[in-house]
């Protein structure tokens, strides 16, 4: 039987795992390498008019962004470390066949002094954005589509100079090559920066927190429990539950996590009631609102506390209880 020490163990652990970390390296760059080399780069900076990108079937146009103040007021009343730009786009098909946008093909980057960054957050920002939709269909030859691409971006780089829109388009039909075009929108050709953005989001920035605090906890909950119920998350609506036993009322199924959905209920967009109970220390809501269709829902909640958390339950008929009981809204 063959005895190893304890260093000599180690030596071999260490041995095999350097070993596996250059045939890593190897097998990465060998299947990577093709790609690189024909990936074609070239870098813009953003100009007033703004920057022209040309693929072989197509030529994108790209203007200087703007701070949604909509759209970063309500981001940063959910976190301060959000905001909104609009980037104008037009795609213009210059080939003989009908051609997708693939907006999905524009992201955002930021690179620091220790190499390349990203957040989670720098991406089409589809839960909020209402301008996607300007971009649905093929485009026909020599037709044209316009509209806004937003991004949420964190604040913190909001005004780096290596803020970048990256579009990735094919360089030919066969897609044997790529572009890889970076267009850096906060810098012009000389060198002239863009005007600090700081001093509006910190404005916004306030407005958001104070909205945030304008919305009582009862009615976020009915928020989040709607918004459950419009995306049929099972898990979380049965989480929210006061009284379990409604889950068959709901039909919720407690495995169903839902399905994402541009669609959101907020405070902003809705007429939103809140009736407190104070006997019962309970708040009754009622939530009026369009839906993705254009249809008018209405529905009312009972939501109170229970071991220092809100839960939810259904109310049918919430004129009827607040005559029995008096109630007045909170604001009267």
């Amino acid at each position: 039987m063959i005895h190893v020490s304890r260093k000599t163990g180690g030596i071999l652990i260490a041995f095999f795992m350097l070993l596996f970390l250059i045939a890593f390296v190897i097998s990465y760059y060998s299947v990577n390498k093709p790609v690189l080399d024909n990936t074609i780069k070239k870098d813009y900076k953003m100009s007033e008019k703004g920057v022209t990108l040309q693929s072989y079937d197509r030529e994108i146009h790209v203007k200087p962004y703007q701070i949604n103040e909509e759209l970063t007021e309500l981001a940063q009343s959910e976190d301060p470390d959000f905001v909104v730009i609009d980037v104008p786009v037009e795609i213009k098909n210059t080939s003989e066949k009908e051609i997708r946008p693939f907006v999905e093909g524009f992201t955002v980057t930021s690179f620091s002094n220790i190499g390349f960054s990203t957040y989670s957050n720098l991406s089409l920002d589809d839960m909020m954005s209402e301008n996607i939709g300007d971009f649905q269909g093929n485009i026909l030859p020599g037709k044209s589509m316009k509209g806004v691409l937003n991004f949420r971006l964190d604040s913190r780089i909001i005004n780096s100079d290596k803020l970048a829109l990256v579009p990735w388009i094919p360089y030919d039909q066969h897609v044997t090559k790529l572009y890889e075009q970076k267009i850096y929108l906060n810098v012009d050709d000389q060198g002239k920066k863009r005007v600090n953005d700081m001093d509006k989001i910190k404005e916004l920035s306030q407005k958001g927190q104070q909205k945030k605090n304008i919305i009582s906890e009862p009615i976020e909950t009915a928020l989040a429990f709607e918004n459950a119920r419009i995306r049929n998350d099972g898990e979380t609506m049965y989480k929210m539950l006061m009284d379990k036993s409604e889950k068959d009322k709901f039909k919720i199924d407690r495995g169903n996590k839902g399905n994402e959905m541009e669609f959101k209920v907020t405070a902003d967009h809705a007429k939103v009631e809140d009736y407190y109970d104070k006997i019962d220390n309970v708040h009754y809501i009622s939530l009026t609102y369009k839906n993705a269709d254009n249809q008018e829902i209405e529905v009312h909640y009972k939501v109170g506390q229970k071991t220092n958390k809100y839960y939810v339950r259904y109310v049918e008929d919430l004129n009827e209880i607040i005559k029995r009981k008096n109630l007045k809204k909170n604001d009267e």
